[in-house]
């Protein structure tokens, strides 16, 4: 019968029920990739938040339109977000300057301002980077005038003749404007994934013909040398045994993703490439790692995405409306052909029981979000103290606005994967 139901919804309002089940996955970024993936499919497009349309969830513009609600942006508080939307019940914002007079001064900060402009919400009303740059003059002209009204001054723009009132009394800025890449890594930082768009959208033909596109591989290339271009989307660092660090990580191009290792060695010569959010193309080898494929790097280097898209468009090669995916490539192989990716295993350290003379002055972070029950503070204090070690702890407590404050605890502990697990259960 839910199966029923559901499925009826989705045939006949098929808008209302994924923005729900987007809701309902919020946090969940893994969902929420393949859900806007469905979406596309659908026939229906998921645009950044709008401080104009958006509510706390996710929101139904029209019957191809879905938007990001405001609590998915990291950084924005429940109170910068009600206050958002209590004053928009009066009309809409139709100018920045008529935001900062009607938004409650107290919602307008930094973190609040900056999250808002970078994951795309005050695009109506300025350039993301512009904004940025002009918060400090915006969270003053908020107080100021707000300030003003509620004192009951008269504005000395109110005599003004309708001509003069056509200059903005607020402007931002004039900075450069953010790049194609800079506005999608800000979406990825501040709502967890690209959304507007993908920084290597159009550009899968061009990709195909100096790289292997991540869903071209099969068994045939396991063990074999592969050359591989796309973004970095994740990464992490692990320390080894013999004290040094390699890397793990997620490289994602037009057509999938697929896991990557990086080796202490090839780490070390090429760790400036790592960073997340940047454009790479690497030589290596494809290794199968359970029934995935993982791609161990020997050498990288970076690209920049501007000079890819116009050789791209030059070559005739770019198709801008192409669809992306984002899915891992998963091969079932035979066992017969698995190959023992780990030629350099002696240096592989999967961090089963971390070195304590390694760790200890490194201290492990615990975030604790606001509204953790009290039951489950007290059994992670507990916790902790039943597994007293080497290993300092430093403990992240949020409140509902988004900020935390720092504690230090006078012991440290015996961290273990086991221990990290029962942590993470609690809280």
């Amino acid at each position: 019968m839910i199966s029923y139901r559901t499925a009826y919804l989705k045939a006949h309002y098929p808008s209302e029920f994924m923005a729900a089940l987007m809701s309902c996955d919020s946090g969940d970024t893994d969902k929420i990739v393949i859900e806007m993936m469905e979406c596309e499919e659908m026939g229906m497009q998921v645009l950044p938040p709008s401080v104009n349309e958006s509510f706390g969830n996710f929101t139904v513009v029209d019957d191809k339109t879905i938007r990001f609600g405001l609590s998915a942006i990291k950084g924005l508080g429940l109170g910068s977000i009600d206050g958002l939307l209590e004053e928009r019940k009066k009309g809409p914002y139709t100018s920045l300057e008529e935001f900062l007079k009607r938004v409650p001064s107290q919602a307008l900060n930094k973190k609040s301002i900056e999250a808002m402009a970078c994951s795309g919400a005050l695009d109506e009303l300025g350039e993301r980077r512009a904004i940025v740059e002009s918060f400090e003059d915006m969270v003053k002209f908020a107080k100021m005038s707000q300030d003003e009204a509620s004192q009951g001054q008269i504005s000395i723009f109110v005599s003004m003749s309708a001509e003069d009132q056509g200059n903005p009394v607020f402007k931002l800025k004039t900075v450069k404007p953010a790049t194609l890449i800079e506005r999608l890594n800000f979406e990825k930082q501040y709502l967890g994934l690209y959304v507007s768009g993908h920084p290597l959208r159009g550009l899968t033909k061009y990709l195909a013909k100096k790289v292997n596109l991540i869903s071209s591989l099969t068994k045939r290339n396991v063990g074999k040398p592969v050359k591989l271009g796309g973004i970095l989307a994740s990464s992490k660092k692990v320390f080894t045994k013999a004290g040094a660090y390699m890397m793990y990580g997620e490289l994602e191009d037009p057509t999938g993703r697929i896991e990557m290792v990086v080796f202490p060695k090839v780490y070390n010569q090429y760790q400036e490439c790592f960073k997340e959010g940047l454009i790479l193309v690497m030589d290596g080898r494809l290794d199968l790692r359970g029934n995935g494929l993982q791609f161990s790097v020997n050498s990288a280097k970076t690209v920049s995405l501007d000079s890819m898209i116009t050789n791209a468009k030059e070559a005739g090669l770019y198709n801008e409306k192409e669809k992306i995916s984002r899915k891992h490539i998963v091969i079932e192989v035979d066992k017969k052909v698995q190959t023992d990716p780990m030629d350099e295993s002696d240096q592989l350290y999967v961090a089963p029981e971390p070195d304590a003379e390694a760790w200890k002055d490194n201290a492990y972070q615990i975030d604790i979000k606001a509204g953790t029950n009290l039951e489950a503070l007290n059994a992670l204090k507990n916790l902790l103290l039943s597994a007293q070690g080497e290993r300092k702890v430093e403990l992240n407590i949020y409140d509902i606005s988004g900020n935390f404050k720092k504690i230090k605890l006078p012991f440290g502990i015996n961290l273990s994967n086991d221990l990290e697990a029962q942590i993470k259960s609690l809280i």
